[in-house]
């Protein structure tokens, strides 16, 4: 599912590129703070806080396991180099693998 990442491979290396991974981050955070800030709402809204919160996480575990997976691997050979931030959207969250 792409549409989390951009994976770009060539001979030398594969470059992936989270995107869109602030606005899950961010969006993940902002129902977590509200279902822990105790502000006295309605039970249909809290369902529906944790329902937002499970989409989130669950949106983000699965756009994003086939690459952390591949990434994964790499780490254990020592062949890849992070930068970016993963609440940035100028400066996105990249893993580069080397071959």
């Amino acid at each position: 599912m792409a549409l989390f990442y951009d994976r770009t491979e060539t001979a030398d290396a594969i470059t992936l590129v989270y995107k869109h991974q602030p606005i899950l981050n961010i969006g993940f955070l902002a129902c977590f703070v509200l279902l822990i800030a105790d502000l006295d709402i309605g039970g249909v809204a809290s369902f529906v806080l944790i329902l937002f919160t499970l989409f989130f996480l669950l949106a983000r575990w699965f756009g994003t396991f086939t690459p952390n997976t591949e990434a994964r691997k790499a780490m254990k050979d020592g062949s890849v180099q992070v930068s970016g931030s993963k609440l940035s959207f100028k400066n996105p969250f990249t893993i580069k693998i080397k071959k």
